[in-house]
């Protein structure tokens, strides 16, 4: 064993289908000179690697900006639900404005908006719609 083995560890092999094994590894992502130095674009070339590395992340940040804003969606809806009351109209249980309520208005995009109502039976009546 080396002194650099010894030091980082096992250091990663890729295996060919000739059964050879080589230290490599893959680039991360474009900006990796490997990529750009790239002439032969076969398959599992340096620029192909990068290219579905950096595929992969991005996939894996829009899920996740997805899922934390759902979480942040379905927060505001705990709090500003509608609230029909014959008194003062339909309001907002938090804010007492009225509904929707700019809280809701600012945090909800449309399309998430309009699937939220239909899923919790919440939201404007048919005459509001022309607010929007």
């Amino acid at each position: 064993m080396s002194v650099t083995t010894a030091l980082v560890g096992p250091l990663p092999q890729v295996s060919f289908a000739d059964g050879t094994r080589a230290v490599y590894t893959p680039p991360r992502d474009t900006c990796d000179p490997r990529a750009g130095a790239c002439t032969e674009h076969r398959t599992a070339c340096d620029c192909r690697e990068a290219l579905f590395a950096e595929q992969r992340q991005e996939t894996r940040a829009a899920y996740e900006e997805a899922n934390r804003t759902e979480q942040a969606m379905q927060a505001v809806a705990r709090l500003h639900r509608r609230t029909d009351n014959q008194y003062v109209g339909t309001r907002c249980d938090e804010c007492s404005k009225p509904w929707p309520c700019p809280t809701w208005r600012i945090v909800a995009p449309a399309d998430w908006l309009v699937s939220m109502w239909e899923k919790h039976g919440t939201g404007p009546a048919a005459a509001d719609w022309g607010v929007w």
